[in-house]
C-alpha cells in the first residue's frame, strides 16, 4: 500500500513522498555519513524553516577537483556551499540543476553524486525543527566557457588549512569527503573521457530524433532485432528473485526499466553519465531512481544491487584502465553481472558493418571504437574473475550483428 505522502504526490502532481523515499535509498545504496548541524534561530525565521521540509547542498567543481565557494558575510567574510530547498513539485534532480544555474545560468554539471545526508537540527525556545537535506557533488563540464569574472564567487583548491574559511561545518566536513572521493575517481577512471561522448550526444542531438522516429520504426524494427527473444534471454540471466538492478550504462533506452517492471523488481536504477539525459529519463519514468556516476568509479557500497547491467559500452572506453576499472565497479556493487557487447562489426562483416560505419559512427557521431572480437571477450571475462565468480558465456545473433553475452555471478563465501 502507498503512503499518504506519495498517494498526495499522484493527486497534486507533487514530489513530497518521493523525496523523502528517494532520500532513504540514498543512505542505503551509498552508504552516505549523517552529518549534523544545530544552531538556536530567532522566531523571524521559524516560517522560513518550517516551509523548507528537504533540501540540497550542492559541491561544484571542476576537472582540477578546485571546488566553487559563494562568499558570504555574517561577522567576517566566509566560503559557503550553494544550497536551496526542494519545491512541493520539484525532482530532486530539478533542484540540484537550479541551484547550479543560480551560480551561472550558462553552467552544465556531470558526473553528479550524493556525498552525504545532513540533518540540520533548528531550535526557538521550547520549539526544535529538522530539516534533512542530501549534500552533492557535481562536475562543471564547461567552466571553461565562462568568464570567471562572471562568478559571485570563485574556484578554490581546498586545503585542510583553508576548512576554516568555511564557516558552517556541514559545509566543511562535506568538502573533506570530496577531497577523499575526488581522488578515488581520478585514480580509477584517470581521466575526463566522458566529456567527448556527452558533447557530442549534445550536438547531434536532432539527429537521434531522425534516428528514433524513422531509423527505429522503419528498418531496425524489435522484429528485425529480435528483441523479444532477446528479452527472455536477460530475463534469465537476471533471476526470479532479484530485488534490485542497475543499468550502469542506460543512456536513453528503457530496456532495463521496462524488463525490471515486467518482473516486479523492487528498485530498479537506471544510470548515465549524462545529466541532462538524467533528467530526461526522470520524467518518463517516476518510479526508477536514476544516477549520474561515471560507471569506471561507480560510489555505491559493495553488493549494493542484487544485478548489475551494461550494455554496449565497452568498446567506448578509451583505454585499459577505464575498461578494467569498468568491470571492477560493476563487480563491486553487485553480486552478479550481465554484460552485452556487440562484437567487433568488421568481423561480422555486410549489413552490420556497414550499419556501424555509415550510420553509428558516420552519421550519429557515435563515439568509441574500440570493438572486441568474441575470443577476445571472452579472454578478458575469464581472466578477470577466474576464482572469484561462475561465468556463463552466450551470444545472440540480430540484424545489427552479434551480441556477446557474460553472466558473471559471485562465488557465495
Amino acid at each position: 500500500m502507498k503512503s499518504m505522502d506519495l498517494v498526495l504526490d499522484d493527486v497534486f502532481g507533487e514530489q513530497v513522498g518521493k523525496t523523502d523515499q528517494l532520500f532513504g535509498q540514498y543512505e542505503k545504496l551509498y552508504g552516505l555519513p549523517i552529518v549534523p548541524f544545530q544552531a538556536q534561530i530567532p522566531e523571524g525565521l521559524l516560517d522560513y524553516v518550517a516551509k523548507r521540509k528537504n533540501f540540497v547542498s550542492v559541491l561544484l567543481y571542476d576537472n582540477d577537483g578546485n571546488v566553487y565557494m559563494d562568499p558570504t558575510i555574517a561577522d567576517t567574510l566566509y566560503f559557503g556551499l550553494p544550497g536551496g530547498g526542494i519545491r512541493n513539485n520539484e525532482t530532486v534532480q530539478n533542484t540540484i540543476t537550479r541551484v547550479a544555474k543560480s551560480v551561472h545560468p550558462q553552467l552544465l554539471i556531470g558526473d553528479v553524486e550524493p556525498l552525504a545526508r545532513i540533518e540540520n537540527r533548528f531550535t526557538h525556545g521550547e520549539d526544535t525543527y529538522t530539516q534533512d537535506g542530501l549534500a552533492f557533488a557535481g562536475r562543471v563540464r564547461n567552466k571553461s566557457m565562462i568568464k570567471q569574472s562572471e562568478f559571485e564567487g570563485s574556484f578554490v583548491r581546498v586545503t585542510q588549512k583553508d576548512l576554516e574559511s568555511i564557516k558552517r561545518l556541514s559545509s566543511r566536513q562535506v568538502v573533506e569527503l570530496f577531497n577523499k572521493r575526488f581522488s578515488e575517481i581520478q585514480q580509477r577512471s584517470g581521466s575526463d573521457f566522458q566529456d567527448e561522448e556527452i558533447s557530442t550526444n549534445e550536438k547531434y542531438k536532432k539527429r537521434y530524433i531522425i534516428h528514433n522516429n524513422l531509423v527505429k520504426k522503419f528498418v531496425l524494427t524489435d522484429e528485425r532485432k529480435k528483441k523479444s527473444e532477446f528479452r527472455d534471454i536477460i530475463a534469465g540471466s537476471i533471476g526470479k528473485d532479484t530485488q534490485s538492478i542497475i543499468d550502469v550504462s542506460c543512456g536513453e533506452d528503457s530496456f532495463i526499466p521496462d524488463l525490471g517492471k515486467s518482473m516486479g523488481i523492487p528498485l530498479i536504477v537506471g544510470n548515465d553519465i549524462s545529466w541532462s539525459q538524467i533528467e530526461l529519463l526522470n520524467q518518463k519514468h517516476d518510479d526508477v531512481l536514476f544516477t549520474n556516476h561515471n560507471g569506471t568509479a561507480l560510489p555505491f557500497v559493495e553488493n549494493a544491487f542484487d544485478v548489475s547491467y551494461c550494455a554496449n559500452t565497452l568498446h567506448h572506453m578509451p583505454n585499459r584502465q577505464a575498461l578494467l576499472s569498468l568491470l571492477e565497479s560493476m563487480f563491486h556493487v553487485s553480486k552478479k553481472m550481465i554484460l552485452t557487447e556487440i562484437e567487433d562489426p568488421k568481423e561480422i562483416g555486410g549489413f552490420p558493418h556497414w550499419l556501424n560505419k555509415n550510420w553509428f559512427m558516420g552519421y550519429l557521431k557515435d563515439v568509441g571504437g574500440a570493438y572486441l572480437k568474441e575470443g577476445d571477450f571472452q579472454s578478458i571475462v575469464h581472466n578477470l574473475f577466474k576464482g572469484r565468480a561462475d561465468v556463463k558465456l552466450q551470444n545472440f545473433k540480430n540484424i545489427m550483428g552479434k551480441y556477446m553475452i557474460a553472466t558473471i555471478t559471485k562465488d557465495r563465501g
